[in-house]
């Protein structure tokens, strides 16, 4: 099931399958580690539900939901 980043609720993980952004965003999002086959994990939600807080690459990033509609996941179910 193939869901974008936004809609990851606290807990839930996914592998990136693509990022559909613009230039300058997609390279900004892979600059901070978001890759095609990385597993990505929310670890929680802003006040308002944006910004949502991300778990990759032994980081934790703080993404906009407007620009985590543009990183579709495979969803990841233990």
């Amino acid at each position: 099931m193939q869901i974008s980043m936004s809609k990851l609720r606290p807990g839930e993980r996914g592998i990136i399958f693509c990022i559909q952004a613009e230039p300058k965003l997609k390279r900004r999002l892979i600059e901070l580690g978001f890759m095609p086959g990385e597993m990505v994990e929310c670890v929680g939600r802003g006040f308002f539900h944006s910004p949502g807080a991300y778990k990759i690459a032994g980081g934790v990033m703080a993404v906009r939901d407007v620009d985590g509609e543009k990183v579709t996941l495979k969803k990841y179910n233990l």
